[in-house]
């Protein structure tokens, strides 16, 4: 895969994940402290991953396959 096509990806993930995903709770919540913070940085951070499995998967497909 190009790599700035795999970066656009991964950009769009990030936004998909920020703005489509995130709770307005889970936004407030991370520019907090303690624990909850961290919490929903956790989940946010399971968020952007979980959008980002099929990129991935497909990146590395593509690699697996090409020839040396």
């Amino acid at each position: 895969m190009d790599p700035v096509l795999l970066l656009a990806w991964l950009v769009l993930a990030h936004l998909v994940s920020d703005f489509l995903v995130q709770t307005d709770a889970m936004a407030a919540q991370k520019s907090g402290d303690g624990p909850d913070a961290w919490r929903a940085l956790g989940i946010h951070a399971a968020v952007v991953a979980a959008l980002l499995i099929p990129v991935v998967s497909s990146s590395a497909c593509a690699v697996w396959r090409s020839p040396p």
